[in-house]
């Protein structure tokens, strides 16, 4: 059973309301609720694929800006010459270098390229 509930009151950073959302299961097994919730998310991911995703500080938080995209093919992109190539690099280098981030207690969750 699922049972999700609304609250009048506000989240007063960021004016959403709070909601509870209640799973009921018969039995003590509770890898149903983590299967469900690991297929939700793969689900909402799977909209998403192949796009860019431009996320914005709220608070705390980060929240989604705007709605994900098509890429764009970097022949599309108007950069100086070189720009696009020191670009990758930098990118390249900054994912290749998670020790250096770990050793500075900066947490990083970099999706495999």
């Amino acid at each position: 059973m699922i049972e999700r509930t609304r609250e009048k009151a506000t989240d007063m950073e960021t004016g959403s309301l709070f909601e509870t959302v209640t799973f009921t299961t018969p039995g003590r097994d509770k890898t149903i609720f983590t299967d469900m919730l690991q297929q939700a998310k793969d689900l909402a991911a799977e909209k998403d694929e192949g796009k860019t995703c431009v996320y914005t500080s709220f608070g705390h938080e980060w929240r989604q800006f705007g709605s994900a995209r098509r890429k764009r093919p970097m022949p599309s992109v108007i950069l100086e010459e070189g720009q696009s190539e020191r670009i990758f690099k930098d990118v390249k280098e900054f994912i290749e270098s998670p020790q250096w981030y770990i050793e500075r207690g900066i947490y990083l969750d970099v999706i495999d390229s």
